[in-house]
């Protein structure tokens, strides 16, 4: 909620200022509409496009989960560019630690 009230401000003290410094305010609503597109649209993509080189997701072949004994196999494929990228050993173990977890619930909400 705070985050909300503090983007809501921010925009709110934009157009302001842009109100003030253009000589128009058929300018500054344009220019106040192009700044809401560029921080909606074109930052979020740039966002993800880091995020995804920082730490790159990887697609998942096969998994195998067996209940007695909770052994999952998962064998794993490149990323998205074709190559293999290092992982820290403390994400691998995160990362199969959820995903244990997660084939635990499926096989208690859709036993076979």
């Amino acid at each position: 909620m705070l985050f909300l009230i503090l983007l809501a401000t921010t925009y709110y003290a934009i157009a302001a200022f842009l109100l003030v410094v253009c000589k128009r305010s058929s300018q500054s609503m344009i220019l106040s509409i192009v700044i809401w597109a560029i921080f909606t649209f074109v930052i979020t993509i740039i966002a993800a496009l880091i995020a995804f080189t920082m730490v790159p997701m990887r697609v998942l072949v096969s998994v195998t989960v067996t209940s007695g004994s909770s052994i999952v196999t998962i064998i794993q494929v490149p990323n998205a560019t074709g190559t293999l990228t290092f992982t820290p050993p403390e994400i691998q173990k995160y990362e199969s630690e959820m995903m244990i977890r997660v084939q635990l619930l499926q096989l208690k909400q859709y036993p076979q």
